[in-house]
């Protein structure tokens, strides 16, 4: 076992093989929810500390684990408890819907449908891609009602941006704006 401190605020713990079969570890069923491992690395936390002189106590830990030759190497990094640890987000692109229509009667049935039942739909193209039609809507909610009158002609999609992209590229534009309201 060996600790290796690289600044002020991490220190690198490399567990032999030996080490972990000593502690009774494995790299692939370490789990921090486990209360015996989480002992386990608490013990292993108070050796770095002893032999590092550095102070754990008051701080937030992140610790990170990657195998290394039958071990693996803890990455062991210390911020102070009154800073609020940065947390990051990752943002999921909004899925837009669309409906395919296998052919043109079931695209004009549909507009015909929901002219009658005065349901309308705003800011949606039409397009062409192979023999299917698509109706691409440029916001990201359809209401239940919509998805059910819509459903009875097409198959009802909700894809991401990458999808919707796909058929612009690949498609041809029949009409763009609020192509449903152009059709009736």
């Amino acid at each position: 076992m060996d600790f290796r401190r690289l600044d002020d605020r991490k220190i690198l713990i490399t567990l032999e093989k030996q080490d972990m079969e000593d502690f009774s570890l494995s790299f692939q069923s370490l789990n921090i929810t486990d209360d015996r491992q989480r002992n386990t690395l608490l013990r292993i936390l108070q050796l770095a500390m002893q032999k590092s002189g550095v102070s754990f106590e008051d701080k937030f830990l992140t610790v990170e684990a990657l195998p290394y030759l039958g071990g693996c190497l803890l990455l062991v990094t210390f911020s102070e408890k009154t800073k609020k640890p940065k947390t990051y987000r990752v943002k999921r692109g909004k899925t837009l819907p669309y409906v395919k229509f296998l052919s043109v009667d079931d695209l004009l049935d549909c507009g015909a449908l929901l002219n009658s039942e005065d349901e309308t739909l705003m800011k949606n193209s039409l397009w062409l891609s192979g023999e299917n039609y698509f109706l691409l809507m440029d916001y990201p909610y359809l209401s239940k009602r919509q998805k059910l009158l819509l459903s009875q002609y097409g198959k009802v999609f909700e894809n991401s941006p990458a999808t919707v992209a796909r058929i612009r590229e690949s498609g041809k534009l029949i009409k763009n704006g609020n192509a449903m309201k152009a059709l009736i």
